[in-house]
């Protein structure tokens, strides 16, 4: 499979993912609302569809996740869950500033709103961390990188993490590179620069 069509494909593929886990998240947050209809003070009565159908919270997760390079950068696990959390933050303003100014808060149970964004924080980084593992395997979350430099712990980090995505360029011309300057002279530096 070509490098371009594996990223698109990939690409698609965890946009796709984050939008089910924004939809497993309402779907749960809403199931956990009516569980916990006792201890409120208000009926819970809003139907399932109305959140469902709230295309915002897709659009504005979605948004702000490909802002904070979710779909362009590769990042380790722990660093892009931090990412995530980042981006659900200004989701959830963007929601609440939208059913603030349109006046439309009684169409929706505030309690659902915050336990979908609660939710979302776990399933998000659970399905990227699951997802990106998968691919890797069936080998379309990958890109050729090349390492210049002969620190061990740095190239196993690299290539050991699929989360990451990195495999070993088989060509002379890797999508990504990485160089470890620790011990490198300035010429060389700049001669490995210029050759990539």
């Amino acid at each position: 499979m070509q490098t371009n069509m594996r990223d698109v494909l990939s690409k698609v593929i965890l946009v796709s993912l984050d939008a089910a886990a924004v939809f497993l998240s309402i779907c749960l947050a809403y199931l956990l609302r009516e569980a916990l209809d006792e201890y409120f003070f208000v009926t819970h009565t809003q139907p399932l569809a109305n959140y469902m159908g709230f295309s915002l919270v897709y659009l504005a997760v979605l948004s702000m996740l490909a802002y904070e390079g979710s779909y362009t950068r590769r990042y380790d696990f722990w660093h892009e869950s931090r990412q995530v959390i980042k981006a659900l933050s200004f989701a959830f303003l963007i929601v609440l500033s939208y059913l603030a100014m349109t006046k439309s808060v009684e169409a929706y149970s505030r309690a659902v709103i915050i336990f979908t964004f609660l939710l979302m924080a776990v399933m998000i980084p659970l399905f990227k961390n699951i997802s990106k593992k998968l691919l890797f395997r069936a080998g379309v979350w990958r890109r050729e990188v090349k390492v210049y430099g002969d620190d061990p712990f740095i190239i196993e980090e690299i290539f050991r993490n699929h989360y990451l995505g990195y495999v070993e360029a088989k060509d002379s011309e890797p999508k990504t590179v990485f160089v470890n300057s620790k011990g490198a002279d300035a010429q060389k530096l700049r001669r490995i620069i210029d050759q990539e």
